[in-house]
């Protein structure tokens, strides 16, 4: 698919929308451009795999059981 038929295609969806809809395709849009990659690859980081102690993952896994399992219901 090139990109004049994707824009015609895009073109052809929006005509079906209501006004209101197409705002939000707008915005939708709009986030999406703004929106950057961002982080580090994963081969780039395998250097580092193995490096963490295994003390060190222990008191990870149990800071998330504790700290990060748990929903409050009341918090929304």
């Amino acid at each position: 698919m090139n990109i004049q038929s994707i824009k015609e295609s895009i073109n052809s969806y929006l005509k079906n929308l209501s006004i209101d809809e197409q705002k939000k395709i707008l915005e939708f849009a709009r986030a999406l451009s703004l929106s950057k990659l961002s982080g580090s690859r994963g081969k780039d980081l395998i250097s580092f795999a193995l490096t963490i102690e295994k003390n060190d993952l222990d008191l990870i896994q149990k800071a998330i059981e504790t700290d990060c399992e748990k929903v409050n219901e009341n918090e929304w």
